[in-house]
């Protein structure tokens, strides 16, 4: 989706408020969500030590791109954030755990 003029990504000129009682004409779906691609990864490794001992290693990360993704965009016409985003996923987000086994 293309960003419009002043940061927003929908036009507050292209919708209008219904009168009060009364639905809008605007058609299903036509505002749609923002994008979203999020990379998760793993890795682990298993080493061993001596004879009874094994060490375990993983590694964790999700938003691996570290990519902004936003949740959805204010759609309250008269709003002066209208076609902004409301908010965004948490960034990227690395964990690794050790796990001695005897």
């Amino acid at each position: 989706m293309r960003q419009a003029s002043g940061g927003a990504f929908l036009t507050a000129a292209a919708y209008t408020a219904p009168a009060a009682g009364q639905w809008g004409t605007a058609g299903r779906d036509s505002i749609i969500g923002p994008n979203q691609l999020s990379l998760n990864a793993a890795l682990s490794r298993t080493f061993r030590l001596r004879d009874p001992f094994h060490l375990d290693v993983r590694l964790d990360a999700t938003n691996l791109l570290n990519l902004g993704v936003f949740t959805a965009w204010n759609t309250t016409v008269n709003s002066t954030t209208f076609g902004l985003p409301v908010a965004a996923n948490p960034m990227r987000s690395v964990q690794v755990t050790g796990r001695l086994r005897f």
